[in-house]
């Protein structure tokens, strides 16, 4: 971690090179460390909300910040939940595609789930801990293949378990525009049609889904994320930066504005989706 992750000055330093007026820090998913006992894991996440609450303070109008939960144990994770937001102040949570290796539509996490509804807090879902990774050594495929893939099988998931329907007030947000979902509405609709088994519990079209979600602009290509803002609406999308990491958008506010939107669909995008959102 270098001092891009935690020294307010570099960070500041950026956010003027990237034309950022306010960032929400959110925790890097090597922190999640759903892999603990859970009382350790509590233990971790109550350390980075607490801080992030001393980190924040003294540049209200510059950072924000999500908490962190340890999702190996749902209940605790509700109760954190709500002491994070209620009394630090976080603006909601950040949480990994799979716990351990198990989605998010394990009914489990009901109890999570009540209170981010409840709460009505934003839910970014990051990828962590994705399947696969022993064949994704070479090429950087882990972050280039990997990261999207594992984000792809929670999202589809969400839809076909029904999970999206019986939580319908949680907001969840999807890094890295959804993944390769998208790309994929064809394939999950015939998917449907040969297996009707698998969708008896949807109540929506898959598209219909996405368009209950939202979602970053990470993408890196100008015309993918185009096509992907008109599948879904540009009322979805928040700007994204991935920093410091170095798979992220090195020029976020560019790459928005390099897909030739409306006037009033940028400024959804740059700015007024997140504080939607964020209740800001």
């Amino acid at each position: 971690f270098t001092q891009d992750f935690w020294d307010p000055g570099t960070i500041l330093k950026r956010l003027e090179m990237y034309r950022i007026d306010r960032q929400i820090l959110s925790p890097p998913p090597q922190l999640f460390h759903y892999d603990l006992i859970p009382e350790l894991g509590l233990e971790i996440a109550k350390l980075w909300n607490d801080s992030m609450v001393d980190f924040t303070q003294p540049y209200t109008n510059r950072f924000g910040a999500m908490a962190s939960l340890p999702l190996q144990d749902p209940v605790a994770a509700a109760e954190e939940l709500r002491r994070a937001v209620r009394d630090k102040g976080l603006l909601g949570v950040e949480i990994g595609t799979n716990v351990n290796g198990v989605y998010l539509d394990d009914p489990s996490l009901a109890p999570f789930y009540e209170e981010a509804s409840s709460l009505g807090v934003p839910v970014l879902v990051h990828t962590w801990n994705p399947p696969g990774t022993d064949r994704m050594n070479e090429y950087a495929l882990f972050e280039v293949v990997a990261f999207p893939l594992d984000t792809t099988i929670c999202l589809i998931r969400l839809m076909l378990s029904g999970t999206l329907d019986r939580f319908p007030g949680v907001k969840f947000c999807f890094v890295h525009a959804g993944a390769y979902v998208p790309t994929l509405l064809g394939r999950i609709r015939r998917g449907l049609e040969l297996y009707a088994e698998y969708g008896r519990i949807m109540n929506a079209d898959p598209e219909e889904y996405l368009r209950r979600l939202y979602f970053d602009t990470i993408i890196l290509d100008s015309t993918a994320l185009r096509n992907t803002i008109s599948i879904i609406g540009a009322d979805k999308f928040f700007l994204g930066s991935d920093h410091p990491f170095g798979v992220g958008d090195l020029d976020p506010v560019g790459s928005v504005e390099a897909v030739g939107l409306k006037t009033d669909q940028e400024a959804a995008i740059m700015e007024d989706n997140a504080k939607r959102l964020l209740r800001e």
